[in-house]
């Protein structure tokens, strides 16, 4: 049985940006462009904002990930079902946010790391 090694995520940006000349930097701050002119003021602490048809995840002013928002929504009408609650996809619902009985799940999934 042959094992392959494990590629962290910094290993992978990293050869990205200098093997295959990707312009990381530049992507990065065009990513910070997109998420700023979303929200007024500083972004939220923890939450999602919607960028296009990407949510970007925050957790502790950072963004932790970035998800397509039609697969977020999706996992959260399921664990809603799972909950016996309504459905999040109601207009009265209110945005995602930390505190939510299925945030700490999405987060977790979404990072591989601690909800």
């Amino acid at each position: 049985m042959s094992h392959r090694p494990l590629i962290t995520d910094h290993a992978l940006v990293r050869y990205m940006e200098r093997a295959l000349g990707l312009p990381v930097e530049e992507l990065r701050e065009q990513l910070a462009a997109m998420l700023q002119a979303r929200v007024e003021g500083p972004p939220p602490a923890e939450g999602a904002v919607s960028v296009g048809a990407h949510l970007f995840l925050l957790r502790q002013g950072r963004v932790a990930t970035i998800v397509a928002e039609r697969a977020f929504h999706r996992g959260r009408r399921r664990h809603a079902r799972e909950l016996g609650e309504d459905d999040p996809r109601d207009p009265a619902c209110r945005p995602a946010q930390e505190g939510d009985p299925w945030w700490g799940d999405m987060v977790r999934q979404a990072t591989g790391g601690e909800g």
